[in-house]
């Protein structure tokens, strides 16, 4: 930017400083997730992104300073770019070198602590943990309606933003006729109170981990501010100001925990990435639409611009109170699905592996609650009719006294200590944010009730047993159902098998018919042949007394030689011919044996192969055999945990 010299390097700089530019942002948000869990992630992100409210305070200070320095070479803009762009360029590269991919590169942390935070990650994602990478998650982004409800609520709110912070300046110096550097130093104020608002709720975001109210806290101090600019006179120096202090803070301080909101409720790494990209970069037309509704027509209170922004503000907030109020309804009837309701749910999104924040066991972030489902067991079990079959522990937005209650399904307070509720967190050691716990109804009364640490340690490893039981029992049951499969899948090719034997069985049975029929053929045709030399023999010896008969005359001896002698050969030749035929039918016998012999050997091949699937099946019946009796001896087990579980109690 500092080297252009003409309009048209100007406009190619920019774009080419907007297009490497734009994927810091949603970048940065991505690369937070990968560290922080969900409840941690709004003060990050409201930590790095009260910088940019410094920038604003401090920025155009800076800028004028720097256009102070005289230099015979580089005019004062080039100077702002070459000062405030060498020093990103060398963190740039910096990070390059330094600056991990994610947890597992981490070469800071040894084995253990890289692990610990993995662990932390996996715990915090629950089931829809995933972090491979497939088209079909990309193209889901682009499917789901949360994508862009979001991206109506962002570029809402970047249009307000980048709107104020474009006419920041010329507001407060026309409000008493500034000189610029008292404009600048006018602007500090505003830009601190967002600096600190950021933190403040960014840091309140996480510690109750919500996001929605604040949001909605947020824009009702931006409206409050915008409704002062709008309606109070100019003489009202100082009522004006704070309008655009409360504009600032609200604008700047709702940012944060809005980017943690989407990050929170996209789940697997992939749909998270695609959707901050596109998030992010279609609410980036809201730079756009704020350069056309502040015009330099409506100077100095620019109360079109002011009033669009308003709106803008307004429609933001309605759009967040209506996704709360989806997401409690999706939260409520996720809680209500049956296994197979989930099932079906989960093969309706292609898989564990796609369904991402779409698997019906994802609650979105809305506030932390943990809820215990008490089964309505015992003497001394809990009354549905006053408590319900559920209670609910409740963290409300409030002081640490009164931030806590514990609900019963007909929504009655059941208490509101938080001693006993933090007692209960610390005992079962889990976090008040998704988790589901089923706990026996008279086990979890002694244990609301009693102030022994023992018998809460009791309770703790009563319940865990109970889980490592019906885990163990779950296990069998999928083993035989397994199990069961295979055996009906080597049925299903025995029989197949069985199939296959029958046309082959045929086949055999045809070839010694054949092969019978070519014998007994070959037996007729040696016994004509025989037949026929027979009276080939007769008919010489009629001949020869023929000749002895005709030695008289020599004429008709000669004459019946020569007639005896074209016999003969005729003979011959017959002859002749029934031996080669004789010798074709040898070599037919011959491939007929040799077939037959071929069908034999696939015979006993078949029969062996029948015989090996006999013999699986038969282990497979034992196998099957020993994992019933293991459920068997499971199902004692719990019925006498079960009895010695009453008899405790009792």
């Amino acid at each position: 930017m500092a080297t252009v010299d003409s309009f048209r390097t100007l406009l190619l700089a920019r774009f080419l400083l907007g297009t490497f530019q734009c994927g810091f942002f949603p970048g940065f948000i991505y690369y937070i997730s990968l560290w922080y869990r969900r409840k941690e992630q709004a003060i990050r992100l409201g930590f790095f992104w009260s910088f940019s409210a410094l920038a604003g305070a401090f920025g155009g200070l800076f800028a004028y300073g720097i256009a102070q320095i005289k230099s015979s070479k580089l005019a004062e803009w080039q100077l702002i770019f070459i000062i405030e762009g060498i020093p990103t360029i060398i963190l740039a590269i910096l990070c390059w070198f330094y600056l991990p991919d994610s947890p597992e590169q981490a070469r800071f942390l040894n084995g253990k602590q890289r692990q610990l935070e993995i662990d932390r990650l996996i715990q915090d994602a629950g089931i829809s943990h995933h972090d491979s990478f497939s088209w079909s998650q990309v193209l889901s982004v682009f499917t789901d309606w949360k994508t862009y409800i979001y991206a109506m609520i962002y570029i809402c709110g970047t249009t307000s933003l980048q709107g104020i912070t474009l006419v920041l300046p010329t507001l407060i110096h026309e409000m008493d006729q500034w000189t610029p550097i008292q404009t600048q130093l006018m602007a500090i104020p505003p830009y601190l109170v967002a600096f600190i608002s950021i933190l403040i709720v960014s840091h309140s975001s996480d510690y109750f981990v919500e996001r929605s109210f604040h949001l909605v806290f947020t824009n009702l101090l931006t409206i409050l501010g915008f409704l002062i600019l709008i309606f109070v006179e100019p003489q009202h120096v100082c009522i004006l100001y704070v309008g655009v202090v409360f504009v600032t803070s609200g604008l700047f301080s709702n940012v944060s925990v809005k980017v943690a909101w989407i990050n929170n409720n996209f789940a697997s790494l992939t749909r998270r990435a695609v959707a901050l990209a596109l998030i992010i970069s279609i609410a980036a037309l809201g730079g756009i639409i704020s350069g056309q509704i502040y015009q330099a027509k409506d100077k100095p209170r620019y109360l079109t611009g002011n009033t669009v922004a308003l709106s803008f503000i307004v429609l933001q907030t309605i759009l967040i109170v209506i996704l709360r109020l989806v997401f409690l309804y999706i939260n409520h009837q996720r809680s209500r699905m049956n296994n197979e309701q989930i099932n079906q749910q989960i093969e309706r999104y292609g898989g564990n592996e796609l369904v991402g924040d779409r698997h019906p066991q994802f609650r979105y972030t809305l506030s932390a609650q943990l809820t215990i489902t008490l089964a309505n067991e015992g003497l001394e079990a809990y009354k549905p009719e006053l408590y319900g079959e559920e209670i609910q522990i409740i963290r409300r937005i409030g002081s640490r006294q009164s931030g806590y209650k514990i609900l019963g399904a007909n929504r009655k307070v059941i208490s509101t200590r938080k001693e006993t509720i933090d007692e209960i967190i610390q005992a079962l050691s889990i976090s008040p944010e998704n988790p589901l716990c089923v706990l026996h109804q008279e086990i979890a009364k002694t244990f609301l009730i009693s102030s022994d640490s023992r018998k809460k340690y009791q309770f703790y490893m009563k319940a865990s047993q109970l889980n490592q039981i019906k885990q163990a029992y779950e296990q069998s049951v999928c083993t035989v159902q397994l199990l069961t499969q295979r055996v009906n899948t080597m049925k299903e090719k025995h029989v197949d098998m069985l199939r296959e034997l029958e046309p082959l069985e045929q086949e055999v049975k045809k070839i010694e018919l054949r092969r019978d029929y070519q014998e007994k053929r070959h037996v007729l045709e040696a016994e004509l042949i025989s037949a026929r030399a027979d009276q080939a023999r007769q008919q010489l010896f009629e001949v020869q007394y023929e000749l002895d008969q005709i030695k008289k005359t020599k004429d008709d001896i000669g004459a019946q030689i020569i007639d005896a002698n074209k016999k003969i050969l005729e003979i011959d030749q017959r002859l002749e011919n029934y031996s080669i035929e004789k010798s074709d039918f040898e070599k037919d016998t011959n491939g007929l044996n040799e077939l037959l012999s071929h069908f034999s050997k696939q015979k006993q091949d078949i029969q062996y192969r029948i015989h090996s699937l006999t013999q699986d099946c038969e282990n497979y019946r034992k196998i099957l055999t020993d994992v019933e009796l293991e459920q068997i001896y499971l199902q004692k087990q719990i019925i006498y945990r079960k009895r010695e579980k009453n008899g405790l109690v009792s």
